[in-house]
């Protein structure tokens, strides 16, 4: 996992908070920011949707997700690079009540192992990651998915991906939707569906 995400991961939850410095690019800001709350939205009602009790957040950065899906009784299991958006993510936890229900971990998700859960999720963690072939086989013990990866080819890539890559430093990885159906091979069933610069990938029929 690259590096430059333990200082950034804190800074990258300030777009669902419009705190942001790219909330206030024209345009751009306002989509980005749109994009990122229904992508979160969408993957709180999957928990429903699959009746999920114990789940994975890959990437958890402050407990956005994590925080709100534990508020439903879920159990969650969150992995992020960095120690401070762990600690962040604990004390919300605290705060709302349900740490019995949130465990947060400072760890590369490429070389841990990860408990039996019902289900992964990946809020555009993995699209970071040069290889994620590994994360993915190693998740797959679990019986559901909700993955989010950017769309090769699709405009707005490009401007995310000069932004990502090149001012932030961050590589930045886009995928077909027969790459995707590759990575996913060790899953029966893998539904792709696109939503804008994106594709929404599960493991069940799910509507976005």
């Amino acid at each position: 996992m690259n590096n430059t995400w333990r200082d950034r991961a804190v800074q990258f939850d300030h777009l669902y908070t419009g705190e942001a410095f790219e909330c206030n690019i024209p345009y751009f800001g306002t989509y980005l920011r749109s994009k990122l709350n229904q992508r979160l939205e969408n993957a709180l009602r999957f928990v429903d949707f699959i009746h999920a009790q114990k789940i994975i957040d890959l990437g958890c950065g402050t407990g956005t997700f994590a925080v709100k899906a534990a508020l439903k009784g879920v159990e969650v299991h969150g992995y992020d690079i960095s120690g401070k958006a762990i600690k962040i993510a604990a004390l919300k936890a605290e705060k709302a009540g349900i740490s019995d229900l949130c465990f947060f971990y400072e760890a590369d998700i490429t070389t841990v192992d990860f408990p039996d859960v019902d289900a992964w999720f990946d809020l555009g963690c993995l699209q970071y990651l040069p290889d994620i072939s590994s994360v993915i086989n190693k998740a797959s013990t679990a019986r559901d998915f909700y993955s989010c990866l950017a769309m090769k080819y699709h405009w707005l890539n490009v401007i995310r991906f000069f932004y990502r890559r090149v001012l932030k430093g961050n590589p930045y990885y886009t995928y077909t939707k027969k790459e995707i159906q590759g990575l996913f091979s060790l899953y029966t069933n893998v539904h792709v569906e696109r939503d804008g610069p994106q594709f929404c990938v599960s493991s069940v029929q799910f509507k976005v």
